[in-house]
């Protein structure tokens, strides 16, 4: 298989993006869960706050709330536009969507103590836990409407589009979980990644406050890679099952930690390429098709020959492959382990 280049890695973790963000938005118990969660929320800052103690609560409430008004707002004004060609105006109305969240989420954090007591070592509050949860289910940070024509890369946690997280990390050694079923080229782009840029930069001087990853061949560092497996929180978590527990020290060759990651996730795995993902043009039809079907149909039930037909002929394919299209829709559910 040919390696491939940064700039079609890239382009395939944004093909991945805006997949996962179209099949999320057409899912009908995502718009149940977030119309849920608003309607919960707006209930309890409806309420009576009688305790000075639980205003932390109710302003991070109208926070959360206001900003998701706020972006349905902005959905209507600034219209639809195509997720999976990143311009400026993609990357302007971004930006737009995260300064909305970013504002709405300010109140979330808060020190349930003095200002004097947070600064001596008191941790933070998260006055809003429900994000924890929803962000478990739907792998989103925030419950964004389903009007946003988008994808948000930074409130996208999904393994599919995140494919090595920072477990820990310390000034000798950095801890990692890598998803190698997104496949090996990917994953191993993103480790370079993690590792040349999460790390502080040299200090001037002959001394550094961080050792860095080298790019010099002949660094000694032991790299070690283990299989992890974690309890399955739902039937749809299938790619917590393929997880490698990466420990390598910081002071390691930087292509030494990457060609010890390939061999040891063909070993463990057996494979290193177990993604199969088609190009952007077939996921525009399959979409396509998906709306002229209705979503409701679309996620399950029998596939009427009639129907199929008659979108067939709006879609200009065969009736087959409509048929397939809506087949591949109600797959990505598991494959993006959606519930």
């Amino acid at each position: 298989m040919a390696k491939l280049s940064r700039t079609e890695i890239q382009r395939s973790l944004n093909l991945r993006t805006w997949v996962f963000w179209e099949t999320v938005r057409r899912n009908s118990a995502y718009r149940s869960a977030v119309a849920g969660l608003i309607a919960n929320w707006q209930n309890e800052v409806n309420g009576v706050w009688k305790k000075r103690s639980e205003w932390s609560r109710r302003n991070a409430l109208q926070g959360a709330v206001d900003a998701f008004h706020a972006l349905e707002g902005y959905a209507a004004r600034a219209g639809d536009i195509d997720g999976s060609i990143r311009g400026k105006e993609f990357m302007n109305r971004e930006a737009q969507v995260m300064m909305i969240i970013d504002d709405g989420l300010k109140a979330r954090w808060m020190p349930k103590v003095s200002l004097i007591e947070w600064k001596g070592g008191k941790s933070l509050t998260d006055f809003l836990p429900e994000l924890h949860k929803f962000e478990q289910q739907w792998h989103l940070k925030f419950p964004v409407p389903s009007s946003i024509s988008l994808p948000i890369d930074d409130l996208i946690t999904t393994c599919w589009c995140r494919p090595v997280r920072i477990v820990s990390h310390s000034q000798d050694t950095m801890v990692l979980d890598v998803y190698p079923a997104v496949g090996i080229e990917i994953v191993s782009s993103c480790i370079r990644g993690t590792l040349l840029n999460f790390l502080p930069k040299r200090r001037r001087g002959r001394w550094m406050a961080w050792r860095l990853v080298s790019r010099k061949a002949g660094i000694a560092g032991k790299v070690t890679v283990e299989a992890v497996v974690y309890e399955t929180r739902d039937q749809f978590r299938n790619m917590e099952q393929m997880v490698l527990r990466v420990t390598c020290p910081v002071s390691a060759n930087l292509q030494s930690v990457v060609k010890t990651i390939k061999i040891r996730a063909s070993e463990i795995l057996g494979s290193t390429d177990r993604s199969n993902w088609r190009d952007r043009d077939y996921y525009r039809s399959m979409f396509a098709v998906v709306d002229l079907y209705g979503i409701a149909r679309s996620e399950s039930g029998k596939l009427r020959l009639g129907p199929l037909k008659k979108i067939a002929t709006e879609v200009n394919l065969p009736s087959h492959q409509v048929r397939d299209r809506i087949k591949a829709f109600r797959a990505l559910r598991s494959t993006l382990e959606l519930p």
